[in-house]
């Protein structure tokens, strides 16, 4: 499952805000697992981890959830359903349907905002997100305002929006990262990208830029928290979903220094930094190139034997 390449907002848009990290689970209104996550010690997202599911069976329990109680949720993890096995027009056509039969309701609008996405159609997703998150601007954590960020840069266009497109925040392009937001703290903006980051890795494997970005100004944010034992975890994810900046590798270098210089070590820093160091250049053995000399050499014994032989020559006619 988690081979899938789907955008995140599969479950930014249809899990419950109590799905994450941590033992917390996700189950439709059947019962069906669809993932636990365990874990989370090193603090860096990964997404979830699925369990195999049975869609036929699963889906006709929801049916049947829905015909005999009529509760929207029954429909709505149908829709799930249906996004998980890449039927974004039938998915489309059900959460359109729920919304005329019943209105305003969080979770169909915010899998709309999903499956538009998923269509390419990212000015609708950016309609149908933008309402969920007015319905209940505290889902996710209150970490919604990054995936509409992320799709205000797509509707205009820009595939590789910079971090003040995604996070309303600049920090900065020294060699060690700045915080400038005022009205916020570094805490806050880490736990939304966090979650945002859990749920987008979960279905896109690298590259890809809003990831790669967004797991680098993680890593700076754990830094400017002064927790520096993950941060070469999250840079170098960030350089594998293809993340190429070379800011990375500078701060790399800057963080592994003050490590090293307090007695302490970072390996995966350090890796970063030795990998991004160019190999010694190897010359060739070559041949020598043939001496003149010994050309010169030739040519003067034959100019040599060739005036003995003419003065032979000349004695003899005398």
């Amino acid at each position: 499952m988690k081979k899938l390449l789907l955008p995140f907002a599969f479950l930014a848009a249809a899990l419950p805000a109590a799905a994450c990290i941590n033992g917390e689970t996700r189950e439709p209104k059947d019962g069906t697992l669809l993932f636990a996550d365990r874990g989370g010690e090193s603090r860096v997202p990964r997404g979830h981890d699925f369990e195999k599911i049975d869609y036929a069976a699963t889906t006709a329990r929801l049916e049947q959830g829905w015909r005999r109680t009529g509760d929207a949720a029954y429909r709505s993890d149908m829709g799930v359903l249906l996004i998980l096995q890449k039927k974004y027009t039938e998915a489309r056509d059900l959460y359109l349907d729920l919304e005329r039969r019943k209105p305003g309701r969080y979770s169909t609008a915010s899998n709309l905002g999903t499956v538009y996405e998923l269509l390419g159609k990212n000015d609708s997703a950016l309609l149908w997100i933008r309402r969920a998150v007015a319905i209940d601007p505290k889902s996710h954590r209150g970490s919604e305002w990054i995936h509409v960020n992320i799709l205000e840069a797509k509707a205009a266009g820009n595939a590789n929006p910079s971090t003040s497109d995604l996070l309303d925040a600049d920090l900065g392009r020294d060699a060690k990262p700045r915080w400038t937001a005022a009205g916020r703290s570094p805490w806050t903006l880490d736990e939304a990208i966090f979650y945002q980051l859990n749920e987008r890795m979960s279905f896109l494997a690298p590259p890809d830029p809003v990831i790669g970005r967004l797991l680098f100004e993680l890593g700076n944010l754990r830094w400017l928290q002064h927790d520096p034992t993950s941060v070469g975890a999250l840079y170098g994810a960030a350089r594998r979903y293809g993340f190429t900046d070379t800011l990375l590798l500078r701060r790399a270098q800057t963080l592994s220094d003050s490590l090293v210089a307090a007695g302490k070590t970072d390996a995966a820093l350090q890796q970063l930094v030795k990998d991004a160091r160019p190999a010694p250049t190897v010359m060739a053995a070559t041949k020598p190139a043939p001496s003149n000399t010994l050309y010169w050499s030739l040519a003067g014994i034959f100019v040599f034997l060739g005036a003995f032989v003419w003065l032979l020559a000349r004695r003899r006619r005398r």
